[in-house]
C-alpha cells in the first residue's frame, strides 16, 4: 500500500484533486491504485526522480477527453480532418499532389512505401 505520506501528496487542481506518486510506488501497488483511479475519479500523475511524466485517468475522464467511436460510419480521420478544415487549419490537396502521390504510390511497392515514409519522417 502507498505511504501515507506519498498518498498525502495530492494538489489541487480547481476542484478537482490530482495525486502524484513515483514510478516505483506505482510499480508495487499498480493494481490497488487503478482501483482507486477507477472508483474516485482522482488522476495519478506518475513521476520519475521527481518529473512527472504520465497520468493514470478513469476510464469515464478519458472517455470525456477522447470519445469512444458512437458508431458513425465516418473514420475518426475524418472526423479530424472536418474540424480542421472548419478552423481553416486544412485545405484540400492540389491536383499537383494528388498526382504525386499517385505516381509515387505507382513506383513504389506497399513495402517500399513504409519503409521510405518512415525514413522521411525522422
Amino acid at each position: 500500500m502507498p505511504s501515507h505520506e506519498t498518498m498525502e501528496k495530492a494538489h489541487a487542481m480547481g476542484h478537482k484533486v490530482v495525486k502524484r506518486l513515483p514510478t516505483t510506488e506505482v510499480k508495487t501497488h499498480f493494481g490497488r491504485i487503478v482501483h482507486e483511479v477507477a472508483t474516485t475519479g482522482t488522476p495519478v500523475v506518475i513521476q520519475t526522480r521527481g518529473a512527472d511524466q504520465a497520468v493514470i485517468i478513469s476510464l469515464r475522464d478519458f472517455h470525456a477527453l477522447w470519445p469512444p467511436d458512437t458508431g458513425l460510419s465516418t473514420p475518426v480521420r475524418q472526423q479530424v480532418r472536418a474540424a480542421l478544415r472548419a478552423a481553416d487549419l486544412l485545405s484540400e490537396p492540389t491536383a499537383q499532389e494528388c498526382a504525386a502521390v499517385q505516381a509515387f504510390e505507382a513506383t513504389h511497392p506497399p513495402a517500399d512505401q513504409q519503409r521510405l515514409l518512415a525514413t522521411w519522417r525522422q
